[in-house]
């Protein structure tokens, strides 16, 4: 899509946002309160401002996916080896499949490296079902569960569809990668204190404490089903195609963890590891004052990167919301791309957030850099399933990745809890 028809579009998004502050503004010159007529316009028009980011939003995720799509169907069809050269799975070959050796420095730098032999033989692999003639340049990416960790090329397409998806990827730490079931690492929970002394003066000395913080990615996966006529169709992107599907199942999954997620089998989302920053009177309203009192819960030394977390009923609840003086709590962004902001924090939408209901937190301010992820290394995997729906003459595919994430720290995250 052009990028003239976007910017027609963001024209179009200002010029309405415009107008309805128009109408707001008007409305408190005669006493706050819109008329029946006013309101009804000014709904009518904040839909349209809605629709309008998301058609913008959509446009730009569009013009990504087919530049990619079309660079991945050009090296798919470069890359693709007729079925005539794959040497036919040996009965040894069919029994150490899925066996997987033990995973030392050499096997994932060969898989990093990205080898031409082992991309090819993967391709070739996804296609078929049987390993190719130049089996070792496998061997490093057997996994135990039956399949082979996707070559450095498709893992950083994978990757980059993740954090185009998952926002909570885009603004957290950056991901630990660990070959490990458990990562270990100490963490900080108590500061020792400096003090100012006079010439020759005593220091006092005081001690850290220091505790530990443990993280054990959890399996999450997505299967699917490919007729085989498409399989055997050389101009099909296939690689692509499953690294555009895994990745954003796997990202719409870890998204909804990373917020809400329990923390026992899945990841801890921020909503639940976040401490009780203000609880509201109400059980269905929240005001100006909760929202600010909130925001100041929040310490100073989180505050500077932190952003909101909300779901959209409440985004609803706050948008006409003002403070003592006068001005709105929540603000629309005029730029393309740029998150809207309440009381001044960047704010973000995401129906993980518990709905409004008694006891439940329906938003949260972090500070998102305290949120760390970690990865299995190598990262996702994909099995070839040729036998599960072969009666449908059909191949499944299964993506798995491993994943944990957690706060580093609770005070970093504080949460709105209704009455």
């Amino acid at each position: 899509m052009p990028n003239t028809k976007i910017q027609q579009l963001v024209d179009q998004r200002a010029r309405a946002i415009a107008e309805n502050r128009t109408l707001l503004d008007r409305a408190d010159e005669s006493g706050g309160t819109l008329s029946a007529e006013a309101a009804s316009e000014y709904d009518q028009r904040d839909a349209e401002i809605d629709a309008l980011q998301d058609q913008i939003d959509r446009l730009h995720k569009q013009d990504a996916h087919d530049a990619a799509v079309q660079a991945r169907a050009a090296e798919a069809v470069r890359a693709h080896v007729p079925a005539a050269a794959v040497a036919p799975a040996t009965e040894e070959r069919a029994g150490t499949f899925g066996q997987m050796p033990e995973l030392g420095i050499r096997a994932y730098d060969l898989i990093r490296a990205g080898s031409p032999e082992y991309r090819e033989g993967m391709l070739r692999y996804l296609r078929t079902g049987a390993r190719p003639v130049e089996a070792r340049a496998m061997e490093a990416g057997v996994n135990s569960e039956g399949g082979y960790y996707v070559h450095t090329q498709m893992q950083e397409s994978i990757q980059r569809k993740r954090e185009e998806t998952s926002f909570i990827r885009r603004l957290a730490a950056p991901p630990i990668q660990t070959s490990s079931a458990t990562l270990v690492q100490p963490q900080e929970t108590t500061l020792g204190a400096a003090e100012w002394l006079a010439e020759e003066g005593a220091i006092t000395p005081t001690d850290e404490v220091v505790g530990q913080s443990s993280w054990s990615p959890y399996r999450v996966s997505r299967m699917i089903k490919l007729s085989e006529e498409l399989l055997q169709d050389a101009a099909f992107p296939l690689e692509s195609y499953l690294a555009e599907s895994i990745a954003r199942s796997i990202a719409r999954a870890e998204n909804t963890a990373f917020i809400a997620g329990s923390g026992s089998g899945q990841p801890e989302g921020i909503v639940t590891g976040a401490s009780v920053g203000v609880t509201a009177a109400s059980a269905s309203a929240v005001t100006s004052d909760e929202i600010l009192d909130l925001v100041y819960s929040l310490g100073s030394e989180y505050a500077a990167n932190a952003v909101v977390i909300t779901n959209r009923a409440m985004q609803a609840l706050v948008r006409k919301l003002k403070d003592s003086d006068g001005q709105y709590v929540w603000a629309r962004s005029l730029a393309a791309g740029q998150p809207d902001t309440l009381a001044g924090y960047p704010l973000y939408s995401s129906e993980a957030v518990p709905a409004i209901a008694t006891g439940a937190r329906t938003m949260v301010i972090v500070d998102p850099t305290i949120y760390q992820i970690v990865d299995r290394a190598p990262g996702v995997s994909v099995a070839r399933l040729g036998e599960l729906y072969a009666a449908n003459y059909q191949v499944a595919f299964r993506g798995s990745a491993r994943v944990d994430a957690k706060l580093t720290y609770s005070a970093g995250a504080k949460a709105l809890v209704m009455g």
